[in-house]
């Protein structure tokens, strides 16, 4: 069974397998932790599935990075992630942009 993992190298989080409803409580504190340090990237050229749930997570680092003083990048999001933003209209989100730019 493919199991979520997050790998973290300085500002880099890679994340690789589900990132979704089953996965993302084991994944939030360390990403978490990441974040609330400052600028955070976010990798997830090897998600393997995401739902709204990986949005979720993905604001809330966001927000906590900014909170640091810091920013947040995305870097490798995944079609059906970018369709999900889209529909929740946080499409600023996966383009790295400012939500009313």
């Amino acid at each position: 069974m493919d199991q979520a993992r997050v790998e973290r190298e300085g500002q880099l989080l890679r994340l690789s397998g589900p990132v979704n409803l089953t996965s993302v409580p084991g994944l939030h504190a360390p990403c978490l932790a990441a974040a609330a340090a400052g600028a955070v990237q976010v990798d997830l050229a090897g998600a393997s599935a995401v739902d709204s749930s990986a949005l979720a997570l993905l604001l809330d680092l966001r927000r906590a990075a900014e909170a640091a003083g810091g920013q947040f990048e995305l870097r490798n999001p995944p079609a059906a992630l970018r369709t999900l933003a889209e529909l929740y209209g946080v499409g600023f989100l996966v383009d790295n942009r400012a939500p009313d730019a």
